[in-house]
């Protein structure tokens, strides 16, 4: 199993757009083959900041997301949003434990 967790900084007059624009990729995202969930959030503290969070069975999974239509128009779009690079992180995880 693997997590994404990518967050990025919005141009604050972007920010209705950004977060339309994020709307746009959890039905087709969350409909993909090893897709376990898929979301993002506003931050609490700065609300200009939009945080995804992927979870997905295999990294080939994720890797397969990337390859799909709607995340190829999504990147351009949401990169224009964007204020500097976005951080973008894969995490390996090992095992789930629940508390």
């Amino acid at each position: 199993m693997v997590v994404l967790i990518g967050t990025m900084k919005v141009h604050a007059e972007r920010l209705d757009d950004a977060i339309a624009l994020g709307r746009t990729m959890l039905e087709p995202s969350r409909s993909e083959p090893g897709c376990l969930a898929y979301d993002f959030y506003q931050h609490h503290a700065d609300p200009n900041t939009i945080c995804f969070v992927e979870t997905w069975t295999s990294r080939e999974a994720l890797n397969a997301h990337f390859e799909t239509p709607h995340f190829r128009d999504f990147v351009p779009q949401v990169e224009a949003f964007a204020v500097g690079p976005l951080d973008i992180r894969v995490f390996a995880v090992s095992g789930v434990e629940q508390l």
